[in-house]
Parts: C-alpha cells; structure tokens; sequence
C-alpha cells in the first residue's frame, strides 16, 4: 500500500508581505500537516518562515496602544500626546462597502476555522474579517490558526483586523496550552522564542473595533493583571484538588479531525437592524 504524500514544507514569502497565493498555500499546508505528530510540525512551517510572520505581523501593528500602560506611556515610548493612536479601529460603511464578517472566539480549531472560511469566503476587498479575541488555547492547533491568521492580515491588512482578546496574555496562554503547544512543535528553545514574538504581537493589537459608527466590537472577557488573593478553598481540601495542571495541550498525535474537533457549521447571522444596515454578521 502506497504511503500517504506527506505536505510539502512552506517556503519563504517574497517581497515585503505574502501574497494572497501563498497565504492559500500556507492553509492546505497546514492543513494537510493538521493531523501529523506534534513534533513535525517544525517540518511543515519552518521556524524561520514563523519568526517572520511574526515580526512582520509586529512592525504592521507596532503602534497599536495595548501594549503600554497608560497614555503617558504611549507618550514617552512614541513621542506623541497617545491621542493618535486609539486602542480601536474604525470601518465606515458607504456605498457599495463590502460585508464584515465577525467572529469570535476560535480558540485553537483550525479545522473549523477553514470551515467558516469556506462558508463565509476568503478575505476579500468584498469580505472583510473582524477576529474577536481568543485566537488560540484550548483546542490543539492554536499556532495553525494563528498563523494562518496573521498572514492573511498581512497580505490584505484593511481586510482583516484582529481584536485583542483576555486569551493574547502571557497567563492565559501560558495556564491553558499555548505557549506548551509552542514548546512540542518547536522544541525548548525556539518555542520559546517564538512565544515570545508571540506575546510582543498580541500586545500591538486593537482592543475593539466600531464599524460605520454604529456597531461596537470588543471581546467580552479583557485580559488583566493577575492579582494575589487569600485563598477561600475549606482547609480540609486535599493538595489534589488545588493543584494547577501543568498543561492543557493534548497534542492530537492519533486523532482525525473527524473524532476530534468536527468542523461545526456556524449560519452567518446579523445581530440587529442596524448590524444589517452596516452589512456586520456575527459568527
């Protein structure tokens, strides 16, 4: 029995950004590689072509406010008063604008992910994507979809925004499974390089987004500080029960999509009159 054609690895993007061509390659690569051993993914999208979309990803956002503190911080890191740079992104509707397509939180199912592409349609000057927070974690393919993600915004960046949700956080990706999913398909030390350039990325992006001054877009649960706090638990819980796991990531190294994470069909929905109005669907 002939073996299966194994992917063909991802070479790197030409010119300043991807063009959307590569981007399409990128996906059935990563596609084709979704069901392979953790450990090979490094195979599929080499660390070099990662870092790359990662800092390009960086310099396209570079100037987004999240990553800063406070306007005063804005202020002494770029030298502007803060006011230039709102922590939103505005899409104003007119004549012939194409449809916005908001979706939520995908956490780490990329093969539902390219469902709702397929339903939904590629980005487009005709289709543009707002990605609501919570890109990764949970599900076992948070770097496809993040990935994949990020080069769509570069090649169409007015097309695709990327909303910062509570899960683009150094605690949240480190409690429930990104930053580990990082770990087995890159290995120890360029894991963490690249989980690194992950949180400089996630700290660039927008908070919300208002689209034709009419709909508000933002996700539900921010990410913040975490704070100290006494403990509440009886004092005859047992250590069991209080201990932290030490990681949530299953990589899926014997599961099909077909048993693991079905692709669900998300219906295209708008959520009020004056979403339909504005041509916002949430998904």
């Amino acid at each position: 029995m002939a073996s299966a054609k194994r992917p063909t690895p991802v070479p790197p993007y030409v010119g300043p950004k991807p063009q959307v061509k590569w981007v399409q390659d990128l996906t059935q690569t990563l596609k084709e590689a979704s069901n392979a051993p953790p450990a090979d993914f490094a195979k599929y999208l080499p660390f070099s072509v990662a870092s790359r979309l990662l800092d390009d990803a960086n310099k396209l956002l570079k100037w987004g406010p999240t990553g800063y503190t406070t306007v005063a911080d804005v202020a002494k890191q770029t030298g502007t008063s803060g006011k230039q740079l709102p922590p939103c992104m505005r899409n104003r509707a007119q004549a012939g604008s194409p449809n916005v397509i908001v979706v939520g939180d995908i956490h780490g199912h990329f093969h539902d992910f390219l469902h709702l592409l397929k339903l939904a349609g590629n980005p487009s000057m005709q289709c543009h994507y707002i990605f609501n927070g919570d890109f990764v974690d949970r599900g076992a393919w948070g770097a496809e979809v993040l990935f994949t993600m990020l080069a769509w915004k570069l090649a169409l960046p007015n097309c695709v925004n990327m909303i910062r949700g509570n899960h683009e956080s150094e605690y949240c990706t480190s409690a429930y499974g990104f930053k580990n999913e990082l770990l087995t398909k890159y290995g120890q030390f360029q894991g963490s390089r690249l989980f690194s350039r992950c949180l400089t990325v996630f700290a660039a992006l927008p908070l919300a987004a208002v689209v034709d001054n009419s709909v508000l877009v933002l996700h539900g649960g921010l990410f913040r500080r975490p704070t100290k706090r006494k403990s509440r638990r009886p004092a005859t819980a047992s250590a069991a029960s209080t201990k932290r796991p030490t990681s949530l990531y299953n990589p899926p190294s014997t599961l099909t999509p077909t048993d693991s994470e079905s692709p669900t069909r998300p219906r295209l929905r708008a959520s009020s009159a004056r979403g339909e109005r504005s041509g916002v669907h949430f998904i």
